[in-house]
């Protein structure tokens, strides 16, 4: 079946060209993913899922939103003894804006 019958087949067509496979996708993300979880992620990562819901009800700015966010992960590591990455911290809020975004659609 041609694109021009079945359009649908270009918008897939589109999407495969720029994000290739899902396995694709994930080995151009599992380097920064493994990196995160040996460094502390796992902490990091709960810490920033606990920080963008508690935000998100507020009427800061999405960018005040993860500065504050960036601060609550700082806290919290401090005081657990943790080392603070600051880019781990703001790669963490990112992925957890998104997984809250993800379960609000249902996906």
């Amino acid at each position: 079946m041609s694109i021009f019958t079945n359009p649908s087949k270009i918008l897939e067509n589109i999407v495969d060209s720029i994000f290739g496979s899902a396995k694709n996708i994930w080995a151009l993300v599992e380097p920064a993913i493994m990196r995160l979880k040996r460094d502390s992620g796992e902490f990091v990562m709960e810490v920033a899922l606990t920080a963008v819901t508690q935000l998100a009800t507020t009427d800061l700015s999405n960018s005040d939103k993860r500065e504050k966010a960036v601060d609550m992960i700082k806290d919290a590591a401090v005081a657990a003894g943790k080392q603070f990455i600051e880019s781990h911290a703001r790669w963490a809020i990112e992925t957890a804006v998104q997984i809250i975004k993800a379960k609000k659609e249902g996906l």
